[in-house]
């Protein structure tokens, strides 16, 4: 794992004797970025000084809402110019990576009102200035801090809402303005029902972000201690019950969504340093000996890195073999992002068999409970690809689901299930229409209204000869999901309804 606390605040006296030792255990528990947050100008200094020692750590300048007050017109050219600090290496990317963390607070109103709003519109108008995301401190002012937003960044902004304590209703208005949500130790508590309930009801893992807030905040299990980067791994252990996904998925998905917003140098090349114990790869840091795990390759674009055949998500192993498709189902997730779960997806060639076999772990039926074939297209558009792939998988009985539009048969132009007999184990069919014409409408096939009969053909002929079948039908606004499922029962095959905007 590879992971990001995207909210510290390591220039605070907390860690003023022992900070090697801090980021020593971050490191060990693969926390290998931290995003170190100014409060005020002389934290932001602080900040900046750390960014420039150690090359994993990145800096913020801000003016928290508590320290409002005490800004003076002479600190804003000082606050412009930090904006623009020096370079950090090895990465090459600016130390200063987001303005933050700014905002309001109606809890302590530590500083006058009417002060905080003049202050956190300044800093969002120089975020606007310098192109900067934002980090968002808002507690108790969610009415006051979504309306500031909106007028002075209008309804697209880059930026976070930290430490998030809101109502779903909060949480879906800051995800409308484009921005993240970011859970601190509070999503461990055992008295946080409410902030998981919402969390897991209106944040999508895709919208989500790791902080500790440390030295605050610790997670349940260190609840009276200082909090450090290292704890964010029992946020991850919480998350990955809500989400019910894999720790893995948790670390990968969270640290994508950092990379995104902050612009984060996670991929450059690093020196190689063993560890005495798994010989992973890792960085060199500037001062103190201290050094960061190398993440896993992560593609921000679809040219740097090699490209993704096999990836895991769960304990089920997909096999990415075409970005074709016979549809153009205007929902698909492929016209709005190359990542499915914190993979890029994006294939610059089809792999062949081979390549694909050599991608597949030697011990992938101890692994996984699965491999599927998914992707980011229709893969049954390489049949023999399939067959190939399923005949090597089946010497070790490994269990094996074909995610399919159910095209098969007029690709081929024959009927090919008898193929996959003794191949195939399990045949997810998307199947997003009732009748011809809705079909054609809503999924654009290149085979025209033919396809629905086709599909359905297709499935018949599934249920006859494969162990298992099922239809699956995207819960699209205004779509009613129980005539599917009651076209299911006619068919003989089972059903399952799969969240409008979630893939994977």
């Amino acid at each position: 794992m590879f992971i990001v606390d995207t909210h510290a605040h390591l220039d605070f006296p907390e860690f003023k004797d022992d900070l090697d030792a801090v980021l020593k255990r971050a490191q060990e528990h693969n926390v290998g970025c931290i995003i170190t947050v100014g409060t005020d100008l002389d934290s932001s200094r602080r900040a900046i000084a750390l960014a420039k020692r150690y090359p994993h750590i990145y800096a913020t300048v801000g003016i928290h809402p508590h320290s409002a007050k005490n800004v003076t017109p002479d600190q804003w050219p000082e606050f412009a110019k930090l904006l623009q600090s020096d370079k950090v290496a090895p990465s090459g990317l600016p130390s200063v990576v987001a303005i933050g963390e700014i905002g309001l607070d109606y809890h302590k109103d530590m500083s006058p009102r009417d002060v905080q709003k003049d202050v956190f519109i300044r800093q969002l108008k120089l975020a606007k200035e310098h192109k900067k995301p934002i980090i968002i401190h808002d507690r108790e002012a969610h009415s006051d801090c979504l309306a500031i937003l909106k007028q002075v960044m209008g309804n697209q902004i880059r930026g976070v809402a930290h430490c998030f304590s809101g109502s779903a209703e909060v949480a879906r208005e800051y995800l409308a303005l484009g921005m993240y949500i970011s859970v601190a130790g509070p999503i461990t508590y055992p008295n946080a029902t409410a902030l998981r309930d919402t969390v897991k009801a209106a944040v999508p893992i895709e919208s989500l972000m790791l902080e500790t807030d440390c030295p605050f905040l610790a997670p349940q299990s260190m609840r009276g201690k200082r909090n450090e980067p290292s704890y964010l791994t029992h946020h991850i252990k919480e998350l990955a019950k809500l989400y019910k996904l894999s720790e893995a998925d948790i670390a990968r998905i969270t640290t994508l969504n950092a990379q995104h917003l902050f612009g984060i140098d996670i991929s450059h090349k690093c020196d190689e340093v063993k560890t005495g114990k798994n010989n992973s790869p890792l960085l060199k840091g500037d001062k103190g000996g201290y050094t960061t795990p190398q993440p896993p390759l992560l593609r921000g674009s679809r040219a740097n890195y090699h490209q993704t055949i096999t990836y895991a998500i769960r304990n089920s192993l997909y096999l990415n073999i075409t970005n074709r498709c016979t549809c153009k189902c205007y929902f698909c997730v492929t016209h709005f992002t190359d990542f499915v779960k914190g993979h890029n997806l994006r294939l610059d060639n089809e792999p062949s068999s081979d390549e694909i076999i050599a991608a597949i772990p030697a011990d992938v039926h101890i692994k996984y409970k699965e491999v599927v074939f998914c992707g980011y297209g229709e893969p049954t558009l390489r049949l023999d690809v399939i067959k190939d792939i399923c005949r090597h998988l089946k010497k070790n009985d490994m269990t094996i689901r074909i995610n399919t539009n159910g095209h098969a048969n007029i690709i081929a132009n024959r009927s090919v299930v008898r193929e996959l007999k003794g191949l195939v184990d399990n045949v997810s069919v998307s199947l997003n229409a009732l009748e011809a014409k809705e079909y054609q409408k809503v999924c654009q096939s290149q085979f025209g209204e033919a396809a629905f009969d086709k599909v359905l053909e297709f499935i018949k002929e599934a249920k006859e000869h494969l162990p298992y079948v099922e239809i699956t039908t995207v819960m699209r606004p205004g779509v009613d999901v129980k005539p599917f499922q009651e076209f299911a029962g006619k068919l003989g095959v089972d059903f399952r309804a799969r969240i409008y905007n979630e893939v994977g």
